[in-house]
């Protein structure tokens, strides 16, 4: 482990000795990793003369002549938020060679989990495609509006927005009954059917004032809570009586979803939920 902290320091080290020398050389540094740094450059060619450059000098101030510093990628466009190792582009030159087709790449958003609804990542990586290719905020806003609207009208599939996880450990083992587990806990008690430990399970946000047939609250722990998920094996054992929460999917897999963009850009979110824009006085 001392070992692994002490090689991982050394790269770090040298990857900042090696950024700060491209900005000493008039290179405009976007960013910069463990192993890696991002740097604005005019072509394939500046890339690797810079390259070049940086490995002298790696040589003869920074490490012996077993390092060396790699030109791996060359992206057309780039998008970095406010957040640490989240970002996008389209690769257009990979390891030698120049692609036929710009290829899209992201690290680090909600897009890349296995635990976010389908609607989320497809919706996520829309937007992100659309930065990455310099669409314009109305254009990327006029987007998300109209998919947030149909997601609220609750015109979207439902089969788009329900999770799904696995019972890891028994409810009363759990520090923190919230989302899945709730639904497990709920689902359960109410002999709906039963969820063990080591199931697989679907769960959704509910609209609790909605629900028929079946008690709106619950005990547990000695507190009332309200019903706010449900779990089950089958959806078809729930959807009629546990209507979705449209409110709840459209703020959570649509305006969430794309907050770290909009604030990374200085745009205004908020407009994704607004009905319309104002055209005359008369609208005011």
């Amino acid at each position: 482990m001392e070992m692994a902290q002490s090689i991982t320091a050394s790269a770090r080290e040298a990857m900042r000795a090696v950024a700060f020398k491209a900005i000493e050389y008039g290179y405009d540094v976007k960013y910069g990793h463990t192993d890696s740094i991002f740097v604005k450059v005019k072509d394939v060619a500046d890339a690797k003369q810079l390259c070049i450059r940086l490995n002298d000098y790696i040589r003869r101030e920074v490490f012996n002549e077993c390092v060396e510093l790699e030109f791996e990628k060359l992206a057309k466009t780039f998008f970095l938020s406010k957040k640490k190792n989240r970002y996008c582009g389209y690769l257009s030159w990979v390891d030698g060679e120049y692609l036929e087709e710009d290829k899209f790449f992201v690290m680090g958003f909600e897009m890349k989990k296995s635990n976010e609804t389908k609607l989320a990542k497809d919706f996520q990586k829309k937007v992100l495609q659309m930065v990455a290719s310099l669409k314009t905020e109305d254009e990327v806003t006029d987007y998300a509006r109209n998919l947030y609207k149909i997601t609220l009208n609750g015109t979207v599939d439902y089969r788009t927005v329900i999770k799904r996880s696995r019972l890891r450990n028994a409810i009363e083992d759990y520090k923190m009954i919230a989302g899945g587990s709730a639904g497990v806990l709920y689902y359960n008690e109410q002999n709906i059917g039963e969820i063990k430990v080591g199931d697989s399970y679907y769960f959704y946000n509910v609209k609790n004032k909605m629900i028929k047939g079946y008690p709106r609250r619950y005990e547990y722990q000695g507190r009332i809570r309200d019903v706010e998920y449900i779990a089950c094996k089958k959806i078809d054992e729930v959807i009629e009586n546990f209507p979705i929460n449209w409110e709840r999917i459209a703020d959570s897999e649509i305006v969430k979803k794309v907050t770290l963009v909009y604030d990374s850009l200085g745009w205004n979110v908020n407009e994704i939920t607004q009905t319309g824009k104002q055209t005359s006085l008369s609208e005011w």
